[in-house]
């Protein structure tokens, strides 16, 4: 259950929905992405990141060649059987990235931050059933091909994708140390079937604790949400390590004749884990990372109908980036994609899970928000953009600009009943305050 974290500026390989779109050392993410793919290795943000993140990958990935090197010479000899089997569990890694490559990039596109990797069905059960050497043989194996077919033709820098194999390595590590301390006599009989979900978290453990510990000393102001996920991430995950599970026992149950009979069926599962992943992210925005216009009416039609049947009152917000046209119209959309971000932090790290929140192109963000005072709520958002100025790399050279929004506030259902018809009423709300000046919020009294 491989994570991977892109907050652009880290050394990870790639990115995954909802988001740390935070910044290193004031960067914008936009920004540091495309120096980090000029290809020059001078240029890339990893030189910039605090010396203890800095130390810390640097200790990660030389931890993982030694534990390597010493696997090598003090583990098992490696039999027929074994390479057969690591060499099935290459091919079935590779399979999998060559059905899923349009989806792997899709995936990437629309969740920029936060990554399940779906090939820690073949490194994880590669671990439970193989010498350890032998293991991280199929790991180095199966990322060295997703490098080439996947991040290698999107420019990703060769330095991300070595602390994220790095981490994976030492998983792997730990869950074979876990093993032949215990020297249980079958993984699928007794006391060992206990060792099956305790490989799982102790595989979770180093893994995220690796890179929990690299987001957190490269990025302080990472929100606990952005750094632990939600919980259909977490659901991902377990989903991953289950079918990993899966493979791992019907080899062990079946010898040769389970690993052709659970190849197929692993990769089926995979896939369906696959679908089910984009089928939830469909609806995000890939420059925002917000929900579109559409995914937010849907969700916002459902806070609403609740709010209906209970009588209760939700706050519904349309939220202006004062600067936005003028960052885009003076230092191009890139620039401007950089202060978006910021903002969609800003209003994510006040709301929930379960709020709706979207961008609607241009400037413009809409909220509905049950069972929140409007005015409160819209002065926690001004509060949070006021204190994430954002640094952008022009051409004369970094310039900060302080950001502001512009907020109009309306209530369902004082004011609507339907998506709609409160958007509509937040929407008047803001030309009212966009007449106060920028920074300003109006809180709507026409009663519908």
């Amino acid at each position: 259950m491989a994570q991977r974290f892109e907050p652009v500026p880290l050394p990870l390989a790639c990115g995954s929905c909802r988001r740390l779109h935070g910044k290193l050392e004031g960067e914008g993410v936009a920004a540091a992405a495309r120096r980090d793919r000029t290809g020059s290795p001078s240029a890339w943000a990893l030189w910039r990141m605090p010396p203890r993140a800095l130390a810390l990958i640097v200790t990660a990935e030389l931890v993982a060649v030694l534990g390597l090197i010493a696997n090598a010479m003090v583990g098992p000899p490696p039999t027929w059987a074994d390479g057969l089997t690591a060499l099935m569990l290459v091919v079935g890694g590779i399979v999998h990235t060559e059905i899923a490559r349009w989806g792997e990039r899709t995936r990437r596109k629309v969740t920029p931050v936060r990554h399940i990797d779906l090939t820690s069905v073949w490194t994880f059960s590669s671990a439970l059933i193989l010498p350890t050497a032998i293991a991280c043989g199929v790991v180095l194996a199966t990322y060295a091909y997703v490098h080439a077919r996947v991040l290698r033709p999107s420019r990703t820098p060769i330095y991300r994708q070595l602390y994220s194999t790095s981490t994976v390595l030492l998983s792997v590590q730990a869950v074979g140390l876990l093993l032949r301390l215990t020297s249980p006599p079958s993984l699928v009989a007794g006391w060992g079937l206990m060792l099956l979900p305790a490989s799982a978290v102790l595989y979770t453990l180093v893994n995220s604790s690796l890179i929990v510990a690299v987001i957190v000393l490269a990025t302080p102001e990472a929100t606990v949400r952005a750094v632990v996920g939600r919980g259909s991430e977490v659901a991902v995950e377990l989903a991953t390590l289950v079918v990993g599970t899966f493979f791992a026992v019907v080899v062990t149950l079946f010898g040769l004749l389970g690993l052709v009979v659970a190849l197929p069926a692993t990769l089926l599962l995979q896939w369906a884990i696959l679908d089910w992943q984009l089928a939830a992210q469909a609806g995000i925005d890939e420059r925002v990372g917000l929900h579109n216009a559409a995914a937010w009416y849907k969700q916002a039609k459902h806070l609403l109908s609740r709010t209906n049947q209970h009588t209760g009152v939700s706050a519904a917000l349309v939220v202006e980036l004062d600067q936005g046209t003028e960052i885009e119209k003076t230092y191009g959309r890139e620039l401007n994609t950089d202060a978006l971000r910021v903002v969609a932090e800003a209003i994510l790290d006040v709301t929930t899970r379960r709020d709706a929140v979207g961008w609607f192109g241009e400037s413009m963000f809409a909220l509905v928000v049950p069972d929140t005072d409007g005015r409160s709520l819209a002065m926690r958002i001004q509060s949070a953009v006021a204190r994430r100025p954002v640094l952008l790399h022009t051409p004369d050279g970094p310039l900060t600009v302080a950001l502001t929004v512009t907020i109009g506030v309306a209530e369902a259902p004082r004011n609507g009943r339907t998506a709609t018809a409160v958007l509509e009423a937040a929407e008047v709300a803001l030309d009212r305050a966009r007449k106060k000046g920028r920074g300003s919020q109006h809180f709507t009294d026409e009663a519908i």
